[in-house]
Formats: structure tokens, sequence, C-alpha cells
């Protein structure tokens, strides 16, 4: 719609048909304004359809500090030149046919491999670490482990997996500019899986994998995610979109934990009281990265239909928080212990 051009034609009618004006400044306005809605949806909407790299630029808020512990974790060490600071650059990206064909169907092997030695059932959410080898399944309190009876995966599925995690690391580097980051523990595969009639209910808030949170609140010592899809929506599976939060507005925090005597740390878990500020859609080897703290709460709705994988990284400014020996099969025990130990 020219509005130039309407104007001006609406200048000659005047004369001779006022009325006539008036419907057309209406029309005119209500096309406009619909305009708007369409262009902001596609703004704050990324489909499954393939993508150029774009990228959200969000502001940095402040992070956990010496007297903002959660819970038992300790204090997280500031990096100069690493570590988010409010005002600083903690951006939405995302990045089309980050991984290849043959990288989906290796990493999609590893998942099948993996998540098949335990429940037979495949409902509901499994998570897999695939450096420890503990498998945690829908409505289980405790983890099991695959390694149990010796090595489950191949050195070209290993190596695969390693390749997918350094190309990610570096294009965090390159993309914030970070003069150092380390990868750190846990790195997950996650199964989401629906059947059509809805026959699965959750048993633990664990199940229920569709509530807004916040990565840093989980653990604080991570800086920085990933998420790397292995299934595209609409194809695969439905529902299962990435939603991101930018006003608290949009989420009530205190309905998670209605008993305490003071709010819960904010965001999360949240329930959804309004619209995302931002949607996007799993496509197959598609990444999508983001700062890890609070000015990212984010969510993945439920799958209402098929089979959802998704690869999850996380990376952190402190080096003491390094898994140094990835997948070498010992250094998920290691990992926790050395930290207590230098803390």
């Amino acid at each position: 719609l020219d509005s130039s051009s309407f104007l001006g034609g609406l200048k000659m009618q005047a004369i001779n048909n006022p009325s006539r004006v008036a419907s057309g400044v209406a029309s005119f306005i209500f096309v406009a304004g619909l305009n708007l809605l369409v262009h902001a949806h596609a703004q704050n909407h990324v489909g499954p359809e393939h993508n150029p790299t774009r990228n959200w630029p969000i502001p940095c808020r402040a992070q956990h500090s010496e007297k903002q512990k959660i819970g038992h974790m300790k204090s997280h060490k500031h990096v100069n030149g690493c570590s988010p600071t409010p005002g600083g650059v903690c951006d939405r990206f995302l990045i089309d046919d980050f991984v290849d064909a043959k990288e989906v169907a290796t990493l999609l092997q590893i998942a099948e491999k993996g998540m098949s030695k335990g429940s037979k059932s495949v409902l509901g959410p499994t998570i897999m670490d695939v450096n420890s080898g503990w498998v945690l399944n829908a409505g289980a309190y405790q983890p099991r482990s695959i390694y149990a009876k010796g090595p489950v995966f191949s050195e070209e599925e290993y190596s695969t997996y390693r390749h997918v995690t350094e190309r990610l690391k570096q294009s965090i580097e390159t993309h914030f500019g970070l003069t150092a980051l380390f990868f750190t523990a846990p790195t997950f595969i996650t199964r989401e899986a629906s059947d059509a009639e809805g026959s699965w209910k959750p048993k633990t808030l664990h199940d229920e994998y569709w509530h807004p949170h916040v990565d840093k609140n989980n653990t604080e010592h991570y800086d920085y995610s990933g998420l790397v899809y292995l299934s595209t929506s609409g194809f695969d599976f439905e529902g299962g979109s990435l939603q991101f939060f930018d006003d608290p507005s949009q989420l009530d925090c205190s309905a998670m934990d209605p008993l305490a005597v003071e709010p819960p740390v904010e965001p999360g878990p949240c329930e959804v009281v309004g619209r995302p500020s931002l949607e996007i859609e799993p496509r197959a080897g598609r990444a999508v990265v983001f700062g890890s703290g609070p000015e990212n709460p984010h969510r993945v709705t439920r799958v209402t239909k098929g089979t959802r994988f998704v690869l999850s990284f996380w990376f952190t400014c402190d080096a003491r928080r390094e898994m140094k020996s990835f997948l070498d099969g010992k250094m998920h025990v290691r990992f926790g212990e050395n930290i207590d130990h230098e803390l």
C-alpha cells in the first residue's frame, strides 16, 4: 500500500465526496494497522522454513553476585572479557544448517541407541547426558546408567558430538567477542514425545518441561546457552516451540511456589500469563544461542504429537568449571569432586 498515492487521491476526492474520503481514511488505517501486526508477528516468530542467520539484540541484566547465591551454590567467578555485565550483549541468535544432514543422523542415532537401554516407554521427556551415561526417563526420580555394561557409542559417534560442541563454542566466542570460554557440564540430548490421544500424563516436576525458567537460576556458572535441533516442527512433531519472555508481566513466578514466605527466584519455574516476545520453531540442523542469565527467560511448549529431539549445551567463563576431558567416560564423576576441592 503506497500511502503517498493514497493520500494524494483523497485530496482530489475531498471536494466532491467528503463521506467517501472518511471511509477511505478508515480503510487506510485498518490496512496499515494490519500490516504492522503482520510485520511484528514476522519479527517475533520464526517458522521451520530455512532462515538466514538472525539476531535479536538483548542487553544483559545483573547476574548473580556473592549476595545472590541460590541455595547451596557457591559464588560464580566474574571474568573480564567474557562474563556478561549489565547492559552488555546477551543476544539471542539463530543459525540454520549449523549441522548437516549426516551429523543430524549420527546424533539421532546416539539418542536412539542410548535411550533404548532402559524404560520401554518413549512418551514424555527423556534426557541423556552422553558424557556420564546417565538417563532420566519420564516419571523417574533417579537416573540410570547406560554405561553399566560397558561402552555404547562408537568413536565416530563421539567424534561427531565433540565436533558439534567445539563449533558451537567457537560461534559463541565470535558472536559475543569473548576472550575465553569453556565448555561445562552437563550436556544433554532431550527427547520429548507425545501421542495424538494425549494419553501421557506428567508425574514429576521434571516431567513438566514446559515451564519458563532461566538457565543461570538452575546452575549459577552457566554464562551462555546453546541448542541444536535434530527434528523439525510440523514434520516430526507438533508443539515444542522455543519461547522467550521479555516482560515480567508475561509470567507469574509465584504460581509454582504459592507457600513461599519470599517470592521465588525470578524467573522460574513460572506460569505463562502473556504472549511470548519471541517464538522459534525447531528445524533439524538449526542452532539457537543466548545468554544464560535473567534477561532470557524461556521455555519449550508442550509437544502434542510426535517426537522432538534437541541437544543442549552450556558454556562458562570460569576456567574452574571447565569440563576438560569431555567424553572420556570418567570426567563427569571427577568434575563435581574437583570443583568442591578448588572452591
